[in-house]
Order: C-alpha cells, then sequence, then structure tokens
C-alpha cells in the first residue's frame, strides 16, 4: 500500500491506525522514518515508511521476517526504492 495519510505524522502514528497492539520497532535510514511492527512471537508483520507525507506500507505477514532478518533490511531497501519514486511521481 502506498499514498497519503493525512492525519498521521510520521510512521509511528501511521502504525498505530494500522496496528494499536503490535509492538513498533524504530527503523533507521528508510525515508524520514519508518518502523517495523512485530507480533508477540517477534515475527515481523508489517513495515511502514514515510517521506514527507508520503507512506509506504509492506505487508509481512506470511513470510518469516525478525527483526534481525536479512529479509527485514531488503524490505527497508524495497520500501526506500518505492518512497523515492512517489516522490518523482508527486
Amino acid at each position: 500500500m502506498t499514498g497519503r495519510c493525512p492525519t498521521c505524522n510520521d510512521a509511528t502514528a501511521a502504525a498505530t491506525e494500522i496496528a494499536p497492539s503490535l509492538q513498533v520497532i524504530p527503523l533507521s535510514g528508510i525515508g524520514d522514518d519508518a518502523v517495523a511492527l512485530s507480533d508477540s512471537d517477534g515475527s515481523v508483520n508489517f513495515l511502514i515508511a514515510r517521506r514527507g507525507d508520503l507512506f509506504v506500507e509492506m505487508v509481512m505477514t506470511f513470510l518469516e521476517v525478525t527483526p534481525d532478518s536479512p529479509s527485514l533490511d531488503q524490505a527497508g531497501q524495497l520500501a526506500s526504492t518505492a518512497l523515492g519514486r512517489l516522490a518523482e511521481a508527486a
């Protein structure tokens, strides 16, 4: 999912709207800010990244992704690319 979130000031606010019961894990180096959301067993279900008022939400519910997984780094790189392309198109 990509787009704008007029009621969200940052990735954490967007995360709270999407899945308030999941643990928020701040991520660095992705857009203006980014977070991963993990469930009680430590699996990352979402990555939300923001650049300005543009947001990218990546759903990883059915994948085996943990906070220390290379897959999370790869998802962050993909989110960063998507944000850049959204910004170019805006």
